[in-house]
């Protein structure tokens, strides 16, 4: 018999935990790419002001620790960075930014956890709620613009975005968001023990999974609308982001191991390293 898969573990804790608060949580799984979770209308970002507080001289930069954005003066914001490591090589190398060379501290912001920033647009993923959302945010404020409640378990970071939509990874899943609206376009297929960011990948996702409880590790590739392109049951765990080569994709795993597939037809090429 199949040990429970991870999904089923988080939903029950969820359920339990939610029934000693006295509260009704979310319901509602989805079975396919296609289906959208139903969600409460997203609170706008200005109902309270922000709780500050004052240190040190104000006439120079702004040196209050603003606990929630936005954050004053606004700053100028250009280039992009729209994913992990900015590319689908995870080069962490953007050729036409120049990068911060003399920084001045202007706020500093409790808005969530590592940004990915595209079109104008600054999105991250904030985890101290319950559950966890997806924000889309202003960059040079980071002004709350619209909010996406996601799962009440682990959710990885940073997002991966190309054009119209966003992908995020849970520990179990994939969200494919839109970009512009507080909208969930798709979620799925299991895949247990995610725990890096997706890589966009010219016209593919490209997702890593280390396996968990008796569901084994594998990459594999989706395309834009999830529909399953690809698939490679990996002999180790790997916890890392896939990272395209040219040639194929990577994953790390235990023992140093090295591991490609071809990224359009899915044939596989297997190397290790120790």
């Amino acid at each position: 018999m199949r040990p429970p898969s991870r999904r089923a573990v988080l939903r029950l804790a969820g359920l339990a935990l939610a029934g000693t608060a006295g509260c009704t949580s979310r319901g509602g799984d989805a079975s396919s790419p296609t289906d959208s979770p139903t969600r409460p209308p997203t609170a706008t970002p200005t109902e309270s002001p922000p709780d500050t507080e004052t240190y040190g001289p104000t006439d120079g930069p702004d040196e209050r620790l603003t606990r929630t954005p936005p954050g004053d003066p606004p700053l100028n914001p250009n280039g992009s960075w729209p994913q992990y490591r900015f590319d689908a090589g995870n080069t962490g190398y953007a050729p036409d930014t120049a990068g911060l060379r003399d920084a001045t501290g202007h706020w500093a912001l409790d808005a969530g956890h590592a940004p990915s920033v595209a079109e104008g647009t600054l999105f991250n993923v904030r985890t101290r709620e319950d559950p966890a959302t997806f924000d889309r945010r202003d960059p040079a404020t980071a002004e709350l613009r619209s909010r996406t409640e996601l799962v009440s378990y682990a959710v990885n970071s940073p997002p991966a975005v190309a054009g119209d939509r966003a992908f995020v990874t849970t520990f179990v899943e994939v969200f494919c968001l839109a970009t512009g609206r507080d909208e969930v376009l798709w979620r799925g297929p299991e895949m247990d023990g995610i725990h890096g960011a997706p890589t966009v990948a010219d016209d593919a996702l490209l997702v890593n999974s280390g396996g968990f409880s008796g569901a084994r590790a594998r990459l594999a590739a989706f395309d834009f609308d999830g529909t399953p392109r690809w698939s490679y049951t990996a002999a180790a765990d790997s916890h890392s982001t896939p990272a395209r080569r040219r040639r194929g994709v990577r994953r790390h795993g235990r023992g140093r191991s090295r591991r490609r597939t071809r990224h359009g037809s899915g044939a596989i090429q297997d190397r290790r390293r120790r």
